[in-house]
């Protein structure tokens, strides 16, 4: 997670840091913020349960709209996808990941050409797109076909 006072920042760590018990959940893959910037909603596991679980995380104050990155920025289709995605942004695209809801990355590239990644080897199901551009983090729900 990216704070404007810590720079880019470990979710768990930042959870912790807030007074808020993590309850062994791995926050894995925060998903979006809402509209006034006071929670982070996403997928996480817990590894004692083996089980993966939904957060919601109340954020101390809103968020400048500076620092929430505008869905409307992304572009990502086919969505759901066969075996190529493209991912249009007005700003530059410097890696793309992708994390089962599991939170487990089964995908990662810091070398996107004309703006497409090869998602062939996945199996079908839900996955977390998270695309880093120069401006910030944008995490996307993803279907596979």
């Amino acid at each position: 997670m990216w704070t404007k006072e810590g720079g880019t920042v470990n979710l768990n760590d930042y959870v912790t840091s807030l007074g808020y018990d993590d309850l062994d959940i791995v926050f894995a893959v925060p998903t979006g913020i809402s509209p006034d910037g006071k929670f982070i909603g996403g997928i996480g596991a817990n590894f004692t349960e083996n089980d993966a679980k939904g957060f919601l995380i109340k954020l101390p104050g809103a968020l400048a709209s500076q620092e929430v990155i505008k869905s409307e920025k992304l572009n990502v289709y086919p969505n759901p996808v066969k075996d190529i995605v493209t991912i249009k942004s007005l700003d530059k695209i410097e890696s793309a990941e992708v994390y089962s809801t599991a939170g487990q990355l089964v995908f990662s590239s810091k070398n996107i050409i004309d703006n497409k990644i090869n998602l062939s080897v996945l199996t079908k199901g839900v996955y977390i797109l998270k695309v880093q551009t120069n401006k910030g983090l944008q995490s996307i729900k993803l279907m596979k076909n």
